[in-house]
């Protein structure tokens, strides 16, 4: 049986003593898709970001339980809230794409090549290499390559989150959680951005909040999970 790359345990989550979920208890196998649904206000973004500790942003914060991920493809799993555990590694290999495009206010190509300047091992003459191969890999290529020292703003807000979507998946992650990613995009973007997921995970795990049931039947090939803890499928 194959081993998840992800495992919750008992996961507890509070906000200035007020209670977000508690008893959080589910696996997610390796190279799937995978849809977190659920009421407005559950807490399915709070979920994701305990995932990769962005919780630890916000004031009043608790976690309490277990996260285990498996990032290596082997028999060990690291604890991400253990102390030896480091939170900037750790995010490099667990990605994040938020419900409104979060670009950075500077060129389309500074949006990539100052994530990938945090990687030592990739040298400065590969670096444009890889951003064209993963511009071209959120199919967003042929509508930037003549505007990459523009500013990120003029952008549509298609593009912006698929400029997002590139900046994650630049450092190479083995996770890859999107919030809500095609909520406010149109229809043929939103079938782009769908395809792309089918594709990624070949090679990555993706969690994806929805609200949208038909999305998450088109999309999921792992788990349809609902936050009032009962799995949809």
């Amino acid at each position: 049986m194959e081993k998840p790359i992800i495992k919750i345990i008992d996961l507890r989550v509070t906000f200035a003593d007020r209670e977000i979920f508690n008893s959080v208890n589910i696996d997610f196998l390796p190279k799937t898709i995978n849809v977190v649904m659920g009421k407005s206000g559950i807490g399915k973004t709070t979920l994701l970001r305990s995932i990769n500790r962005l919780n630890e942003c916000f004031a009043g914060h608790k976690t309490t339980g277990t996260i285990l991920v498996n990032l290596d493809a082997n028999d060990s799993y690291i604890n991400i809230y253990d102390k030896a555990t480091s939170v900037n590694d750790l995010r490099k290999k667990i990605g994040m794409v938020f419900q409104q495009p979060n670009v950075l206010p500077c060129s389309i190509i500074k949006n990539l090549s100052i994530p990938l300047n945090n990687i030592s091992h990739i040298a400065k003459k590969n670096i444009q290499e890889k951003i064209q191969r993963t511009l071209l890999e959120v199919d967003l290529w042929d509508e930037v390559k003549d505007r990459l020292h523009h500013n990120a703003n003029i952008l549509s807000g298609g593009e912006q989150q698929r400029l997002c979507l590139a900046r994650a998946l630049i450092l190479e992650p083995q996770i890859l959680l999107l919030d809500e990613p095609t909520s406010s995009i149109d229809l043929p973007t939103t079938e782009k951005i769908e395809n792309l997921f089918k594709k990624l995970s070949k090679r990555i795990t993706l969690l994806v909040v929805s609200h949208d049931e038909l999305q998450a039947e088109r999309i999921a090939t792992g788990k349809i999970f609902s936050l009032c803890l009962s799995k949809v499928a």
